[in-house]
């Protein structure tokens, strides 16, 4: 049986901890990877930026993005900038990505149509797939025609850099990212997603992905877990949607059936195990409480929810 996954998520809080910081004390706490999101409008900084400097301060854990948003990168830039850090982490980079959303005025400044990032980010993917893979690429399409390209360096894991692909649950999973993940993803990490949504998405990205001809069972499942740690869980969800509405500039409506880890150690292993049950092995921790307090969670985390669920041979 694989063994579960987490990770913390590092959002602007350099007036507590420098990302580098709290990529090494995540690998000293025993965490197994550690993400970065990238916004333009929005802090903290570059997420390649950052996970470069953390490949050179660690040693063992995974770093990834959470995530990319692919209508805001050319296939080529981004491309270069996975397989940069995967070679100077020696093979440890995973490559988050999603369509965008969370932030709109990103859009607005980039002037890209928030109504077509579906078919870019399609696009761009496929792309990217076979950068990471191919040499003498060429293609032809909608948004980018090339030929006989060759992206330099090589990735040192094989056969590519693992593709993740996020979503954000809106009364459920839109089909396009269903699809995407079954044609173009290793692995799938929603976010604010209920347990039986979850479920269904599953069942549709299995079906998705042999009619691609790919192997369903190559993909793996995670989740963007929003947790808050506090007294009880009542508690702990006010606490979380003051803080996202700070974090999005919206009021956030959060609602602990969709996925969130709020409350008690207790109450985080509880709603994380009901995710294992349905295959999870991946689970990236968005602490979604006061900036001060952030460090301190994501230590008792570590040492009072992740124990639970390390297995021995």
């Amino acid at each position: 049986m694989k063994q579960i996954q987490f990770g913390p998520l590092y959002v602007a809080i350099e007036e507590y901890i420098g990302p580098v910081e709290l990529a090494e004390k995540a690998e000293a706490w025993g965490y197994d990877s550690y993400w970065v999101p990238d916004y333009v409008t929005l802090p903290p900084m570059n997420a390649f930026t950052i996970l470069a400097a953390v490949s050179q301060r660690t040693r063992n854990i995974r770093l990834g993005t959470a995530v990319v948003v692919m209508p805001f990168w050319s296939p080529f830039q981004l491309a270069k900038a996975a397989l940069s850090v995967d070679v100077l982490s020696n093979g440890r980079f995973t490559l988050g990505v999603g369509i965008g959303g969370a932030a709109p005025k990103d859009f607005e400044v980039t002037g890209v149509d928030i109504h077509l990032r579906g078919r870019i980010s399609d696009e761009r993917l496929e792309i990217v797939r076979r950068l990471f893979t191919e040499s003498n690429v060429s293609h032809q399409g909608r948004f980018h025609r090339f030929a006989n390209l060759t992206m330099r360096p090589s990735s040192v894991q094989k056969p590519h850099i693992p593709i993740w692909v996020g979503a954000i649950w809106n009364n459920g999973i839109a089909e396009g990212v269903l699809r995407r993940v079954a044609r173009y993803g290793d692995g799938f990490f929603p976010t604010d997603t209920p347990l039986n949504d979850y479920k269904k998405a599953q069942e549709k990205i299995r079906k998705y992905a042999l009619s691609y001809g790919r192997d369903p069972n190559a993909i793996q499942w995670g989740l963007l877990l929003w947790a808050c740690l506090g007294d009880n869980k009542e508690q702990a969800r006010r606490t979380a949607s003051v803080e996202l509405e700070k974090r999005f500039g919206a009021p956030w409506n959060v609602q602990p059936e969709n996925g969130y880890a709020l409350g008690t150690p207790k109450d985080c292993i509880d709603t994380i195990e009901q995710y294992v049950e349905l295959g999870l092995t991946n689970f990236v921790i968005d602490p979604c409480c006061a900036p001060a307090d952030m460090l301190g969670q994501f230590e008792v985390f570590a040492k009072e929810v992740i124990p639970q669920f390390r297995r021995s041979d």
